[in-house]
């Protein structure tokens, strides 16, 4: 990811989604445009003037107001969860009102799931479930600049993140999360590769990312970052235990096939040993 130029604040909420009670969206209509699908006129009324970000990934909805949010459907709770499959994983709403407050943020979150407090930082005072990600423009570490999915390190891993940025864009547009979309490089493996992914398990390590050295953790990690920035600050609590998931995850709605893996938090393949396993994830990651 691009480093910031500035100081800049972004409070994120992630949480597990094991089971949501939804109703049936009814009269559906999908249409297509810029190559992209997504679903029109809904009962929801939430998608009014929503638009494709780029050809393929994400919809931008600008009239989605947040501060409203406890007053949103089930209706409309499902068709944030159909518009997330259709849109390849990554919705905006920009236009969002200064009071927009950190209440209406974990209300929203809570539609979907039940929010996680980070087990490596501390969040918020008051809102453990949200943390906010300081990144400054002289600091040796930036902070989450790497690739890397939200709290794979844990049992069961997040399923969703919210992201509100709060600081300011540079002039020069620098203030950027990237998102890659791993159903298509899924895809685009070669058969060959893919039958060696299928029946791997990779170890997925807080202690890499968050750990000091002599636990593993490496030189420039989300510790160092954390140790070089004000305000973020390392939990108290153990760090847990390496994890082990899948290579290749199954997504639960679509049946569609996803590698799940990063440098970041994956710290080796089991059956390998730790030089060949970190190669074969950097192989894929770089793919």
């Amino acid at each position: 990811l691009n480093r910031l130029k500035e100081k800049s604040l972004i409070r994120q909420i992630s949480l597990s989604y094991r089971a949501l009670a939804s109703e049936e969206c009814h009269y559906r209509k999908e249409v297509k445009e810029l190559n992209l699908q997504y679903y029109g006129q809904t009962p929801s009324r939430l998608f009014e003037g929503a638009q494709p970000i780029d050809g393929k990934h994400g919809l931008c909805c600008p009239n989605v107001d947040l501060t409203k949010c406890r007053d949103f459907s089930k209706v409309d709770v499902a068709e944030i969860l159909a518009k997330i499959q259709t849109a390849r994983g990554v919705l905006t709403f920009p236009n969002q009102s200064p009071n927009l407050s950190l209440n209406d943020q974990l209300f929203f979150a809570s539609l979907f799931g039940e929010p996680e407090t980070h087990t490596a930082i501390k969040g918020v005072p008051g809102y453990p479930q949200i943390l906010e990600i300081i990144r400054e423009k002289d600091a040796p570490v930036v902070f989450g600049e790497d690739w890397h999915s939200d709290h794979s390190f844990q049992s069961w891993p997040a399923s969703f993140s919210f992201f509100r940025a709060t600081g300011t864009m540079t002039p020069i547009g620098t203030n950027n999360t990237q998102f890659a979309h791993c159903i298509d490089a899924w895809n685009d493996l070669c058969p060959k590769l893919k039958s060696i992914c299928f029946d791997l398990k990779a170890s997925h390590s807080s202690l890499k990312a968050y750990g000091k050295a002599e636990q593993g953790g490496h030189a420039k990690n989300s510790l160092a970052a954390m140790q070089g920035t004000k305000g973020m600050i390392a939990s108290d609590k153990p760090l847990l235990p390496d994890q082990y998931h899948p290579v290749v995850i199954t997504i639960p709605e679509t049946g569609e096939e996803a590698l799940f893996v990063s440098t970041t938090f994956t710290n080796g393949i089991v059956g390998m040993s730790a030089d060949k396993g970190n190669a074969f994830i950097e192989h894929l990651q770089d793919f």
